[in-house]
């Protein structure tokens, strides 16, 4: 579900295989969200654009791009509805049919069925404008056949080389995708923080969580953060302990498990980055505990 701009739109998008030939039927929800002093009814004007990724970015257009016509569904997609006029709060069931034609193209498929207060309408520049999950409705389709299924992973990388004021610092990993298929790719894996084995890893998370999709011809990046926590002392489930990310110190490296697509085969490879910690404060700290231990040792002797 969407919701933005006094729309809400149940779902956001669909996800089909199409069929040569053959049609398929489809339907969301709008609902007037707009609260307003007096509640009033809000007519909405509803229109099939092509949608397409830029750097990661979708972008809706009302003329499709030179060298995009062969993703380009729109003229597939028949609407129930041009325009719909809903009470505040009101919903809707909007059907639509996509009529697959008898010899399209294999490869990916998109467009997204666009509403807009018809009072506040805009138009599109050939450009293309942002698009927003929350205000449209996204239709992803693939047609079978010769598909082709290739990528790469273009860059993994990390925030800095070295963090000097650790644990008031966070370690950012990005990695950088580039889809040279034709259909929609989903990488995925998880990133790994150890100091020599990954099975030793005391860190790890999911790096695309939210199964972000790149389009043909595109890259996009995914990037997760360690946050260390703070103090000496943690307390979890376990009771309280000595929150060891106070004490991280030396090199470490952050493996990259990535699955990704490669000549139409699903691969999984690693990849690696390293980095240090060398953390000031806790260096002072330790530094000054030893001139005091030091002090005190020598006025001891001499007091005795």
């Amino acid at each position: 579900m969407a919701r933005d701009y006094g729309y809400i739109i149940s779902p956001s998008l669909n996800r089909y295989t199409f069929e040569a030939g053959k049609s398929v039927k489809g339907t969301f929800t709008l609902t007037n969200s707009f609260v307003t002093g007096e509640p009033e009814a809000q007519t909405f004007v509803l229109s099939v654009k092509f949608v397409f990724q830029e750097n990661g970015n979708k972008y809706i257009y009302d003329r499709t791009p030179n060298g995009r016509q062969m993703y380009d569904m729109t003229s597939w997609i028949t609407l129930s509805k041009q325009e719909v006029t809903l009470k505040q709060n009101q919903s809707i069931e909007i059907p639509y049919t996509i009529n697959v034609p008898s010899d399209p193209k294999p490869g990916g498929k998109y467009a997204a069925i666009v509403i807009e207060k018809k009072n506040g309408l805009q138009q599109l520049a050939s450009s293309g404008a942002a698009l927003d999950d929350k205000v449209a409705y996204q239709i992803l389709g693939k047609v079978a056949g010769e598909e082709l299924r290739d990528s790469e992973v273009v860059s993994y990388t990390v925030n800095k080389p070295i963090f000097w004021m650790w644990p008031n610092e966070e370690a950012t990993f990005t990695l950088q995708f580039k889809n040279k298929g034709n259909v929609e790719f989903l990488p995925s894996g998880d990133i790994f923080v150890h100091r020599g084995e990954i099975t030793n890893s005391f860190w790890n998370t999911n790096f695309n969580q939210d199964q972000l999709v790149i389009l043909p011809e595109n890259e996009r990046t995914y990037s997760v953060t360690w946050t260390p926590q703070k103090g000496l002392i943690k307390t979890d489930k376990t009771g309280i302990t000595i929150n060891l990310d106070y004490f991280r110190i030396g090199k470490y490296i952050a493996t990259a498990k990535v699955g990704y697509d490669q000549n139409n085969n699903r691969v999984v490879a690693d990849r690696v980055v390293s980095f240090w910690i060398i953390p000031i404060p806790l260096i002072a700290v330790l530094a000054l505990v030893g001139v005091v231990t030091v002090l005190f040792l020598r006025f001891g002797r001499k007091k005795r």
